[in-house]
């Protein structure tokens, strides 16, 4: 056989091997992005204590973030242990990284409600006694300038902004969960809100702490 025809299975089989090896080849993880990231749980690699969170988004591309102990996890307004979490559940991750570090780090994580599969059901008879509590359609960063009772303005680079303050907001400063007393004029925050029904800017969470703040 000429030498030029023994070198094609040769070849053949190279390509072949160079495909099959690309089509198993893991997909890469990269780092979260600071915010808030939406995606299915993918997998935790530590402890209940410390670890790394992967969230896989809705192209299929898989992100990384690093929790500790003040990491916050809950599932319908309750904490939960990353332990809890299962492959696929729906989350909204709120990432972020201290001043001069590059690494990840997770702030919050909710567990969200699955979206309705196929046609939706029959309105119950009874309605529920109080309807869920929503989690806002934007986000707003400022600086406090006034905390009085049930609201509270913080000056953005958009100008000063009022928010109203619900009897079950949350408030976390340093990872920690507080109350509203907690609060101080001057802090820098990073807040979850959205309109009522009264068409009012509501606060649902409002954080604070060395993660969130980059002048510190």
């Amino acid at each position: 056989m000429p030498e030029p025809m023994r070198r094609w299975p040769v070849a053949i089989l190279a390509c072949a091997s160079l495909a099959f090896g690309q089509s198993d080849a893991p997909a890469p993880v990269n780092e979260m992005p600071s915010g808030f990231v939406r995606g299915a749980m993918a997998g935790w690699d530590g402890s209940g204590t410390t670890g790394q969170l992967t969230v896989r988004a809705a192209d299929g591309s898989l992100s990384s973030c690093g929790y500790d102990f003040r990491s916050w996890f809950e599932r319908a307004h309750e904490p939960i242990s990353v332990t809890k979490l299962i492959a696929g559940d729906p989350l909204e991750v709120l990432a972020d990284r201290k001043p001069g570090q590059r690494s990840c780090y997770v702030r919050i994580v909710h567990v969200l409600d699955p979206a309705p599969l196929g046609r939706p059901t029959r309105v119950p008879a009874v309605k529920p006694a109080a309807p869920p509590i929503p989690r806002g359609d934007r986000t707003l960063s400022g600086l406090v300038i006034r905390h009085e009772g049930q609201s509270i303005s913080i000056k953005t680079r958009a100008g000063e902004r009022a928010l109203v303050l619900r009897p079950d907001t949350a408030y976390f400063g340093d990872g920690l969960r507080q109350d509203a007393a907690a609060l101080a004029v001057n802090t820098h925050v990073f807040v979850r809100a959205g309109r009522d029904e009264y068409g009012r800017i509501v606060a649902y969470q409002v954080m604070w702490g060395e993660i969130l703040d980059p002048t510190r």
